[in-house]
């Protein structure tokens, strides 16, 4: 996926460091690469489609759109507007949902240079998991080269997986990837934080099962040999509230701790629903008559602040993941050992917690430590040997040495090294 811009490696400078007499060169500034691919729920309305429309998006930084688009027709208009910009088109019309059309449709679409995809279903059932593996063959045997999209649902308690007709979670993913065999990525939703909206200054939550669906989405896509994509909240309904930074940082830092290589935002538009009363959705980047809001400019700061960093995250082989402090996340473990290169790991106060994620990339090692706290700063003791690197925010590197041995994360945020 991650091909290197030309001339980024005249970033990296050679030095001899204290590590055995290995000889390392390190970057001064990370590389730049292509974007970590990040998908508008609820993308660009058709409605609205223009190629000002898709530029707005791709500001913020969405790189593919996904919205129903009703006909192929209407399909290839959205598709000749994004063209004109670098963002591609997951594509739902009605014609892919028609056995009879569905070839045709797929002719008509599978040459545009700003096709992306086809939507194929989103949270399915069981019972629906033979209708998808046959619409995802169908076009499959035309188109190739596309991706066939499709997102299942994420952990629950006892009526979830009642309703679903499962025993739990691994049942369900494990009948997914069995039965629903043309899949070629992995792509869940969880939203972790929630608040009562009836109490003003009710603190946030996180919920319990989070890091435990994490667990095992990783877990199959490490035994499949396929990425998995996963989501950050960013239109406040129910009782998710409006996000922030902190809940946008927690989100996609978790999610790239656990190796997910897209994120995807739910939603860009906010969703026009036949209830608005019990699902409110409100102020999403763009409000439902197309105008931006506030939530816009936060979620493009996250997003920014991530891609300065893609050149660590795309593409890389996550070797380990594991918690610090107290409790530990549902299903999780606990971090029982630690490379070399780094000599102490601990929380410094008792309500800190963290998830400590190993992982390779461009022949390094690196070492990414998130708070999970979505209230309180996490305190970190963090010793290191003379030749780690420490990664920051804009994409420098300094040596981890000039740091402090405690160091005060805020809620959600990150630190991240290299060896």
């Amino acid at each position: 996926m991650t091909a290197l811009l030309a001339g980024s490696l005249a970033a990296f400078t050679g030095c001899k460091d204290d590590d055995g007499g290995k000889t390392n060169s390190y970057p001064s500034q990370i590389p730049s690469s292509e974007k970590i691919p990040v998908v508008a729920w609820h993308g660009v309305r058709s409605s609205h489609a223009s190629v000002e429309r898709f530029q707005e998006a791709e500001q913020m930084g969405i790189t593919l759109n996904y919205s129903r688009m009703g006909n192929v027709e209407t399909a290839l208009k959205c598709l000749d507007f994004a063209a004109k910009t670098n963002i591609k088109l997951i594509v739902e019309c009605d014609e892919l949902y028609t056995e009879s059309k569905r070839l045709d449709a797929v002719n008509r679409l599978k040459d545009h240079p700003a096709l992306a995809g086809y939507f194929v279903m989103d949270e399915p059932h069981p019972t629906q998991f033979a209708n998808m593996s046959k619409m995802m063959s169908d076009i499959q045997h035309v188109d190739r080269n596309h991706i066939c999209y499709a997102n299942i649902f994420p952990t629950g308690g006892p009526e979830h997986y009642a309703a679903l007709g499962v025993k739990d979670y691994d049942e369900y993913i494990d009948r997914y990837m069995t039965e629903v065999p043309e899949i070629t990525f992995l792509s869940f939703d969880k939203y972790p934080i929630i608040k009562d909206p009836n109490v003003a200054d009710s603190p946030r939550q996180i919920l319990g099962e989070w890091y435990q669906c994490l667990e095992i989405v990783r877990d199959r896509a490490l035994r499949s040999g396929m990425d998995f994509w996963s989501f950050m909240l960013t239109v406040p309904h129910t009782s998710y509230p409006q996000p922030t930074v902190n809940d946008l940082r927690l989100q996609a830092y978790s999610n790239l701790a656990y190796g997910t290589q897209a994120l995807q935002c739910f939603t860009y538009w906010t969703p026009t629903v036949a209830d608005p009363e019990i699902w409110k959705y409100r102020n999403g980047p763009i409000a439902e008559d197309g105008t931006r809001t506030e939530t816009y400019d936060i979620v493009k700061s996250v997003l920014d602040e991530v891609q300065k960093l893609a050149w660590v995250f795309l593409d890389n082989k996550v070797t380990g993941v594991y918690h610090i402090g107290t409790p530990l996340p549902l299903d999780t473990r606990a971090l029982d050992k630690l490379p070399a290169e780094i000599t102490e790991l601990s929380v410094g106060r008792e309500t800190s917690t963290a998830c400590i994620s190993f992982f390779e990339n461009h022949d390094y090692h690196f070492m990414m430590a998130v708070n999970t706290s979505i209230n309180e700063k996490c305190y970190l003791n963090v010793g290191t040997q003379p030749h780690v690197r420490r990664i920051h925010k804009d994409g420098s590197v300094q040596l981890a040495s000039n740091d402090q041995r405690t160091l005060a994360l805020d809620p959600g945020d990150m630190v991240l090294y290299m060896w």
